[in-house]
């Protein structure tokens, strides 16, 4: 995509994009001046900056390693979960108190048995498995990806 004819300008990231001259807020409503094919291009940079991100955060969280010296995968056991979220009581507090045992003993249960039924593997969650347990937690904490994404744009602007 990146070297298509769709896009005349080079590829930026998810919060030079929101800074940049193609983006016009109103006092009403905010509207995109870039092109489908720009948006999609810098989505796709954006998608990929937290995707590196997040398995950054899976690798440093997963306290267990499978496979031989070939291929090694990190997995995440269950008390590595806890200690995932515990970080979230020092940022919101409030999602903290919703991402309680039951809640995170439930979405830990849904995505094992996904990957055991796929991958036969039991001993803690892969990132893929991590992944999907992250976006199935998401309406517990009262979080939804279109809220998340206006949220993202405000702070890149800085306004919080």
């Amino acid at each position: 995509i990146a070297g298509s004819a769709a896009s005349s300008r080079p590829p930026v990231s998810g919060r030079q994009a929101a800074a940049s001259d193609d983006w016009v807020f109103g006092p009403e409503r905010r509207r995109c001046q870039a092109t489908p094919s720009e948006v999609l291009l810098e989505s796709a940079v954006t998608m990929r900056e937290q995707e590196q991100e997040l398995r950054s955060l899976f690798n440093r969280a997963a306290s267990r390693v499978i496979g031989d010296e070939g291929a090694v995968e990190r997995i995440m056991a269950r008390d590595d979960l806890d200690k995932f979220f515990a970080d979230l009581r020092l940022v919101e507090p409030r999602r903290h108190l919703r991402a309680n045992r039951q809640v995170l003993d439930r979405r830990y249960e849904e995505a094992m048995k996904i990957q055991m039924e796929s991958a036969k593997i039991g001993q803690g969650l892969m990132y893929w498995s991590f992944k999907a347990l992250l976006n199935n937690i998401m309406p517990d904490l009262r979080l939804g990806w279109v809220g998340l994404v206006e949220r993202t744009i405000e702070v890149s602007r800085g306004t919080p």
